[in-house]
């Protein structure tokens, strides 16, 4: 994966971080990561993220590892719900990391269908993906 990527979006938890920066290490080269933040309402969903009382605590976590650099977070607005509110949170939570790391400026938020409620709320990165290719299926 090392050999096509150049930043992971989905970082929630220390063993994947590790598993991440291992990885970078042995291949010679730095990894950019985001941490992805659990937006969803509590027991509403599966659809992981950290939780957002846990992203300070990964944050140090990720500066300690020698091959990551950590960009910033990502999130996925609630299936159910506002995005905005969502998408407020995480510009909030993004703040909190740049300021442990001022390099950390990046926000993935948005998708087809909620997009402009991201950019608005300080988005700097969206997943378009749907409008180009379609829709997926709902899972039941």
């Amino acid at each position: 994966m090392l050999h096509w990527a150049d930043v992971v979006q989905t970082v929630d938890r220390p063993e994947l971080a590790e598993a991440l920066n291992n990885a970078a290490e042995r291949v010679g080269r730095r990894l950019g990561v985001l941490i992805q933040v659990a937006l969803d309402i509590p027991l509403q969903s599966a659809r992981g993220g950290c939780a957002p009382a846990d992203v300070p605590a990964l944050s140090q976590y990720l500066l300690s590892l020698g091959q990551l650099n950590l960009n910033g977070v990502m999130g996925v607005a609630p299936l159910l719900g506002e995005p905005t509110a969502a998408f407020t949170r995480l510009a909030q939570i993004a703040g909190k990391v740049h300021e442990l790391t001022p390099g950390a400026d990046q926000i993935s938020a948005g998708m087809s269908g909620d997009l402009e409620a991201a950019i608005a709320r300080g988005a700097t990165q969206v997943r378009i993906g749907g409008a180009v290719l379609g829709n997926r299926p709902t899972l039941p």
